[in-house]
């Protein structure tokens, strides 16, 4: 039991920091030993901030996009509505000349009429 716990937590890096020791040779090879372990957590420490700072980065390019679409989804919807304000004064302006049309060819017969009487 105690020997799978030193193999899942301190095994890679007591193995590689040994192999360091025996190529390198140092004078002192206990101080060596302990400055590479403590380089060695602080490397893993680095690596785990950038991880999580890759991540984080990951997730606010990803909520940027959303806000991109969304931002477009309610340009076109904006352009939409507008497009359909104007078609509707278009139709209101063709109605009004419609209607005064008629009412100038209603007021021509009823001129038309009266001089014919």
């Amino acid at each position: 039991m105690d020997s799978e716990y030193l193999k899942e937590h301190v095994g890679q890096a007591l193995t590689t920091g040994l192999a360091e020791v025996t190529q390198k040779k140092p004078a002192d090879p206990i101080d060596f030993l302990s400055h590479w372990l403590r380089k060695f957590v602080q490397n893993r420490e680095d690596q785990q901030k950038a991880a999580e700072k890759d991540l984080l980065l990951i997730r606010e390019r990803e909520q940027a996009e959303q806000e991109k679409r969304r931002n477009e989804a309610m340009l076109e919807e904006q352009n939409q509505i507008a497009n359909d304000i104007l078609k509707r004064e278009e139709d209101a302006k063709s109605a009004s000349a419609t209607t005064a049309e008629e009412e100038n060819s209603k007021g021509e017969e009823e001129d038309v009429k009266l001089e014919s009487e």
